[in-house]
């Protein structure tokens, strides 16, 4: 994936994903839904979304756990496009 940065000495990872694609209310349920796992910032730029996510345990890897949280925003925006 290219538009994942994952640090694993700094543990943390950045996300950049589509306006287009993915809509905000479901990043914002994902962040919710992860709260656990991960300090999760939402910033908006042109025509994208910057998630910056932060583990929360320190036994997490960053790399299994960033790409859990990728798995389900999909599913999540699979589910909302189903909805309309």
């Amino acid at each position: 994936m290219r538009n994942l940065k994952i640090n694993k000495k700094g543990k943390r990872a950045e996300l950049e994903l589509s306006r287009d694609f993915y809509p905000e209310h479901v990043l914002r349920k994902a962040a919710k839904d992860f709260v656990k796992v991960f300090d999760v910032d939402i910033k908006g730029k042109k025509g994208k979304f910057v998630i910056t996510l932060k583990p929360k345990l320190k036994k997490m890897g960053i790399e299994e756990a960033t790409y859990e949280f990728v798995n389900y925003l999909l599913a999540e925006a699979k589910n909302d496009m189903v909805r309309l």
